[in-house]
């Protein structure tokens, strides 16, 4: 038999090269694909439904018969290494013969099951012969849709699993939230937390049916409710502190107003405590009473009165009745103030020798008398402590 040398064997010795070296690509490829968490947990798995269980039916089959598929290339290659034989220049029936292998149908492959039902004849897993281009290129499309499929619902299993758990535990924060604030819960809140539960269900039991915008979207309604029950903390503790601000303006202002009636009840005996006096005090514990009776009425569920004038009104009667307290609780230091007074004018009458006037002594005894009278009529008697001072300015023909 003639041998063959040159181009022709060199180019069955790449082909067949090329060939183990792809067997040794594809062999690892496999093995990764064995080892990929998500594919056990896929291939292992009761509770597939919908969607993803028939996606996975198929990759799963497409999987075993890439297998197949590769022990078929692997026993073509032992075929090839055989009919090559080890001589340098092969016989040319030989080389014919490795030809036909690698350009003919040579790869006995799983037969799909589009192409209908198994015949009489034919095995419990029937195959057929494809050459090697069309086997390798149907390896690589049941590898990328298998792949494909793995990687989807390792993403959904993973990192959009692992944001609806993150979603969820805000939704029960912001419930927590707005049980201990006390707001009313919205609506919404409750919405989503029924949608995340029940994507989360279907992520783990149908993950290829979650959409790629169905996370962010929840994750938006979110953030939006987050905001809502955020400003409705804010605006129920801003009346919360106004309520706080609006009963200590009115404790501390009844308070003022308790004390200033004690005081001016003690000094009542020594001076005289005008009617006017406690008039406005009895109108000032009025009107603290009733901004305390609007405060509670603004206490009760679902009230909308504007407690930022409310506190306004009350802070401003207890600086009234603080500002009255400091005036009118002061009699007796008023009158002691008043009788220093008049006897610092009396020195200086005699001094500028005065002392003769009957007129001043006139004046001195009616101020002395109001001064020393009990109760001491303080308007009164700070009038006569001014007619007094006036009459013993120099006259201006004195002063010249």
């Amino acid at each position: 038999m003639t041998a063959v040398t040159g181009p022709a064997v060199r180019r069955i010795d790449r082909q067949i090269a090329d060939l183990r070296a792809v067997l040794e690509r594809t062999t690892a490829s496999l093995i990764e694909l064995d080892a990929d968490v998500t594919r056990q947990l896929l291939e292992t798995s009761t509770s597939l439904r919908g969607v993803t269980e028939q996606a996975w039916a198929d990759a799963s089959r497409r999987h075993a018969e890439l297998w197949r598929s590769q022990l078929a290339l692997e026993h073509l290659l032992t075929q090839l290494a055989h009919e090559r034989g080890t001589r340098r220049s092969p016989g040319q029936a030989a080389l014919l013969r490795v030809e036909q292998l690698l350009e003919g149908a040579s790869v006995e492959v799983p037969r799909s099951t589009e192409a209908g039902r198994p015949s009489l004849t034919e095995g419990p897993a029937p195959t057929v012969k494809i050459t090697l281009e069309e086997a390798l290129a149907q390896m690589s499309e049941d590898y990328d849709i298998i792949v494909a499929r793995v990687g989807a619902v390792a993403d959904v299993w993973g990192e959009r699993t692992e944001r609806l758990h993150e979603l969820a535990a805000t939704v029960s924060e912001l419930q927590a939230r707005v049980e201990e604030s006390g707001v009313r819960c919205p609506n919404e809140l409750m919405s989503i937390a029924e949608a995340i539960g029940g994507a989360t269900m279907t992520a783990r039991e149908d993950p290829l049916a979650v959409g790629l915008d169905e996370v962010p979207e929840l994750h938006r309604r979110v953030e939006r409710v987050r905001a809502s029950v955020e400003a409705s903390v804010r605006v129920r503790q801003g009346r919360a502190d106004d309520l706080a601000a609006t009963d200590a303006s009115i404790r501390a202002g009844l308070e003022a107003v308790e004390a200033c009636r004690a005081q001016l009840a003690r000094e009542a005996e020594r001076v005289v405590v005008p009617d006017s006096t406690l008039a406005t005090l009895d109108r000032l514990a009025g009107e603290l009473e009733q901004v305390r009776g609007d405060a509670d009425l603004a206490r009760q569920p679902g009230s909308e009165l504007p407690l930022l004038a409310l506190r306004s009104r009350s802070e401003s009667l207890l600086h009234e009745v603080t500002r009255m307290a400091a005036t009118e609780g002061g009699g007796l230091a008023k009158r002691d103030e008043l009788r220093g007074l008049l006897g610092a004018y009396q020195a200086k009458a005699q001094a500028l020798g005065l002392a003769e006037s009957l007129e001043l002594d006139q004046l001195y005894s009616s101020a002395r008398d109001v001064l020393y009278s009990a109760p001491c009529d303080l308007a009164a008697a700070e009038q006569c402590v001014q007619e007094f001072q006036r009459a013993i300015r120099p006259r201006p023909m004195e002063a010249s």
